[in-house]
């Protein structure tokens, strides 16, 4: 689970989660002055949870959950969600969750994530979240300036990308 500390940006550019539902039930209900943002989520295992779990008693006051990449496979449900006062910017979604969790400008599609190696215990790395050259993700999301770089220490463009990826084009050489 991510904490969510009152009053201070929290789970900017945490580690990409697999096979685990990240629930912010307990550290985010009512929160203020919250950031969540730059992180993939990937696929919750277990009937009855949702990848993202924003829900709860109480509200959220100047919190945003922006520039998310979550990851769904299958028919487990992608997001549970009652987080009034929570805005939602720039996040991507493999399938389209209930409302009110889908901002006005989420985008729903396959997000191109590279899914390289091995999912075993102690046996998947990083590698797997990065994006395809080809991912809907790449220069999508909106500038969080509390993140700076993503999960790799890459710096983060004037157009950054959704999820806890920034991909860099390589340079042609000549």
């Amino acid at each position: 689970m991510i904490r969510c500390p009152k009053g201070r940006p929290a789970a900017s550019d945490f580690a990409p989660f697999v096979g685990c539902t990240v629930d912010f039930r307990r550290c985010c209900t009512g929160a203020q002055n919250n950031v969540i943002a730059h992180n993939t989520f990937v696929n919750a295992w277990a009937s009855g949870i949702a990848t993202v779990q924003l829900w709860g008693s109480g509200s959220y006051s100047n919190a945003l959950f922006q520039n998310n990449l979550i990851q769904q496979d299958g028919s487990l449900a992608i997001a549970r969600w009652a987080a009034p006062g929570l805005r939602q910017v720039r996040n991507l979604w493999s399938k389209s969750p209930r409302s009110p969790a889908l901002g006005p400008d989420d985008i729903v599609t396959d997000p191109g994530l590279a899914r390289v190696g091995v999912i075993l215990p102690g046996q998947l790395t990083a590698d797997w979240f990065r994006l395809l050259p080809s991912s809907p993700a790449i220069d999508k999301g909106t500038p969080v300036p509390l993140v700076k770089d993503d999960f790799f220490k890459t710096v983060r463009d004037t157009f950054p990308d959704v999820g806890a990826h920034e991909y860099v084009f390589p340079v042609a050489h000549r």
